[in-house]
């Protein structure tokens, strides 16, 4: 009991009152207006969201409390929690009782963050196939996403992975409590996060890090509400890998990266900035692919950018077969195309009278190797063509091997007025190959848009260090990393 209280004075309040400061309502457990331990969601802050957030529909008492039941009644297997998430990111579909139409129902609003509920509570009973008792709940509108659990970081016993453990277990005794929650906590001598996957063991768990802050400062800058709602919509998603799904969770440096690259695209449509492109230097490990589809995700439903079109350019077919894999296995909400054929990246060109077709495509650079006469149709049809459409955005991989020759000049000439972000972990800063210069605006002083290196990638255990010990001269042995 001792103990208890401890942790209750040493961490959970301290923590409600960060969460309070950053816009968080506190309410205690037993002050939630639910009808039992055994209810999910708080029915009635849902209700009065799904009512504000939806206003240009006409929604009658009927319509929400049809929503309710699809979210209650979605099963807690692997396809239940992929239905559910994408409930939280695009709404719920019903027909409405007045207007006897297809309507997407929004839970939560992604644009206007004030308008959502931010709730948070300590000591949240719940009881399905055992009583649980969970140290702090995160509910939006209603909705329980966030789980924290604590111990004592000042004790010697102090061990994260307890936390770990516990939430691992409650997501087995509350299955249809943890299909709504989505992130999982752990706060000891280490505080790491990691998505609610209640049939996986091996779940990654990673540490999220702010520039200049201490780990607390830095999981609240990741609680934050626009952080958070932004994690939901645009950097969780399910995977399946041979049949079997997981979820996968933006890392910081993804999360930092991609929204960097989704701020340029949007302040120079709207016309705050000029610059129409970026490099980011990532070191191995870092998951640059995965950086790459959250931002095309953003950008995708942004509604400024009206149906772009947006292309992953590799220059190696192996890199070319494991982005498809990856894009593959992610559970998206927009279908990709592989370009084959020279002549197919042509019809997508030429599409729709040459304004270009819109979507998302996977293409080799090389691809790009069109014919002078069909360059020049393209590029002729001003009005029209994707030339000088500016909703074009090119996501570029290792740009210091094959972004300076002619494969490059035909594709910057085909996409002119498109925007180009260029990814690699070894630019490069050679006369006529200049990483810095193609990608970045040295004389601005950005030589990169965002850079994440090897002592970066080393400290977060991505990479393991090569050290070497020097046996006789001129006799070098490289030895694994610690």
């Amino acid at each position: 009991k001792h103990m208890f209280q401890l942790e209750k004075n040493l961490i959970e309040k301290p923590t409600i009152d960060g969460l309070i400061n950053l816009g968080w309502q506190y309410l205690s457990a037993d002050k939630l207006p639910r009808q039992g331990d055994e209810e999910t969601i708080i029915i009635p802050i849902l209700k009065e969201k799904i009512q504000k957030i939806n206003n240009q529909i006409d929604l009658t008492e009927e319509d929400i409390n049809q929503v309710i039941r699809v979210l209650l009644n979605t099963t807690t297997d692997q396809n239940g929690h992929r239905e559910m998430l994408y409930f939280l990111k695009y709404g719920v579909t019903i027909k409405t009782e007045k207007e006897k139409l297809t309507r997407t129902i929004k839970l939560f609003d992604y644009d206007n963050i004030s308008k959502n509920n931010f709730l948070v509570t300590n000591q949240f009973v719940f009881y399905e196939r055992d009583q649980i008792r969970l140290d702090l709940l995160l509910f939006i509108n209603g909705i329980p996403l966030v789980n924290i659990e604590f111990k004592n970081p000042y004790s010697s016993k102090a061990d994260y992975l307890s936390c770990f453990r516990q939430i691992k277990r409650y997501e087995e005794s509350a299955p249809s409590l943890y299909k709504f929650v989505q992130i999982g906590i752990g706060w000891a001598e280490i505080i790491r996060y990691f998505p609610i996957v209640p049939w996986g063991d091996d779940v990654y768990q990673m540490e999220w890090k702010k520039e200049n802050a201490n780990q607390e400062e830095a999981i609240f800058e990741f609680l934050s509400p626009p952080v958070l709602l932004d994690l939901v919509r645009n950097f969780l998603f399910i995977k399946e890998i041979k049949g079997e799904k997981t979820k996968i969770i933006g890392r910081y440096m993804q999360y930092r990266a991609a929204n960097k690259i989704y701020q340029r695209v949007i302040d120079n449509l709207e016309g705050k900035t000029k610059k129409n492109k970026g490099l980011i230097w990532h070191w191995q490990g870092s998951g640059k692919t995965l950086t790459m589809i959250f931002a095309a995700h953003k950008l995708f439903h942004h509604p400024v950018l009206q149906k772009p079109t947006i292309f992953f350019i590799v220059d190696r077919q192996d890199l070319e077969r494991q982005f498809e894999e990856e894009l593959g296995k992610i559970d998206l909400n927009f279908v990709f195309e592989k370009i084959e054929a020279i002549a197919k990246l042509e019809e997508i060109l030429e599409y729709d009278q040459f304004a270009g077709k819109r979507g998302v495509f996977l293409t080799l650079i090389h691809k790009f190797n069109l014919e002078d006469l069909k360059l020049v149709k393209i590029i002729s049809q001003k009005q029209n063509s994707i030339s000088f459409r500016k909703n074009v955005v090119c996501f570029i991989d290792e740009v210091h091997r094959s972004n300076y020759g002619l494969l490059s000049s035909k594709m910057k000439l085909a996409l002119k007025n498109a925007f180009y972000f260029g990814f690699t972990g070894t630019p490069i800063a050679e006369n006529e190959r200049n990483t810095y210069l193609k990608f970045g605006y040295p004389l601005d002083e950005e030589r990169y848009l965002d850079r994440y290196f090897i002592d970066e990638a080393e400290k977060d255990g991505f990479i393991v260090p090569i050290v070497y010990q020097q046996k006789k001269e001129k006799d070098v042995q490289l030895m694994s990393g610690f």
